[in-house]
C-alpha cells in the first residue's frame, strides 16, 4: 500500500491504517521514514537469513515462502503493524536451528529446532533494532514453533 493512500483527500490530514496501527504523513520525511522503517528491518533479517544458510535454497525458499504465507494471513486478520513486524521476522527465522541441528544431532526433529533455533536467532539479531520484548517474543516463538499445545497468541496460532 502506498503511504499516499492513508491521506484523506478533502482534509489532506493523515489517516490511520488499522493494519499498521499509526499516523502517517506524506509531508514529513519522519513520516515516510516511520512508515517503511519495519519493511527494512524485515528485510535486512531476511538477508541475515539467506546470508546464514547460504548454500541451502531449499531451506531459504521454504522460509521466504512461510514468510508470504504468514504476512498475507496476518494482513487478512487485521494484526498490528508492531505484532506484523515480529510475526515476519519469526517466520523468516522459524527453522533457523536446523543447520545446528543437522551437525549436533544429525536430525531435524522439532524438539531439536526448539532447542538450537533461539540462541541462532538471538545471535543473528544482533544490531537489528528491535524493542526487548519483541526480541523475547520472537525467540520466545522460535522455541516453540513446534508446540502446538502453548498457543497463547494469535501470532503464534498464524505462525503455526
Amino acid at each position: 500500500m502506498k503511504v499516499r493512500a492513508l491521506l484523506s483527500e478533502e482534509t489532506k490530514h493523515p489517516k490511520q491504517d488499522p493494519r499498521i496501527g499509526f499516523y502517517c504523513s506524506l509531508n514529513s520525511d519522519y513520516g515516510k521514514e516511520w512508515y517503511l522503517m519495519p519493511d527494512v528491518t524485515v528485510a535486512k533479517v531476511m538477508q541475515k537469513m539467506v546470508d546464514y544458510l547460504r548454500g541451502d535454497p531449499k531451506r531459504i525458499q521454504h522460509a521466504i515462502k512461510v514468510h508470504s504465507l504468514v504476512r498475507n494471513i496476518a494482513l487478512l486478520s487485521n494484526l498490528k503493524r508492531d505484532k506484523l513486524t515480529v510475526l515476519e521476522i519469526t517466520a523468516l527465522l522459524h527453522d533457523i536451528g536446523i543447520p545446528e541441528c543437522e551437525r549436533k544431532y544429525n536430525s531435524t526433529a522439532g524438539h531439536y529446532q526448539e532447542m538450537e533455533g533461539p540462541p541462532v536467532a538471538r545471535k543473528l539479531l544482533e544490531g537489528i533494532s528491535l524493542d526487548r520484548d519483541d526480541l523475547d517474543r520472537i525467540i520466545y516463538l522460535i522455541g516453540h514453533h513446534h508446540s502446538y499445545h502453548m498457543i497463547d497468541g494469535v501470532d503464534f496460532q498464524i505462525l503455526i
